[in-house]
């Protein structure tokens, strides 16, 4: 199913994100029991995590794979990429100027024209997760 990166959260942007690393990936969910409700995380193979299986699964310890809320996840993709991430009030000529939410950029080349991509987010996170997903796919992913 394709999905618009503008609109990604939660679950499927994780998995967005993993797909945009190469890295195998499913998406786990459970039951809670203490109120039924139910919830969903992403689990993908992630380079130096040790004692995991083929997809990041831990024997003892499940953590899933979120880096569009974990900066230990998150943050080694933005330095990596060089993601440049604005906050919500942008400084023009001496006037600010409100955003929806973050901003982020990043440098790419299509077809070898150079060009950037770019993403808001109501968290830094998500909108470089946003942005990363949409340097590698353009504006819809396949998940």
């Amino acid at each position: 199913m394709k999905h618009k990166v503008a609109e990604l959260e939660g679950t499927l942007l994780d998995a967005a994100v993993a797909k945009a690393e190469g890295l195998p990936f499913v998406i786990d969910r459970y039951e809670r029991e203490h109120d039924g409700g139910r919830e969903e995380w992403v689990m993908a193979a992630r380079p130096g995590y040790a004692g995991a299986d083929d997809l990041g699964r831990r024997r003892v310890d499940r953590k899933p794979f979120s880096p569009s809320t974990d900066w230990q996840h998150g943050g080694p993709i933005i330095e990596r990429e060089q993601i440049a991430v604005v906050s919500p009030d942008i400084s023009n000529m001496g006037r600010v100027r409100h955003v929806k939410g973050w901003h982020a950029s990043i440098p790419w080349t299509i077809d070898g024209e150079n060009s950037f991509a770019s993403e808001f987010g109501p968290t830094p996170l998500i909108a470089a997760m946003r942005c990363f997903v949409a340097s590698k796919f353009g504006d819809e992913v396949e998940l």
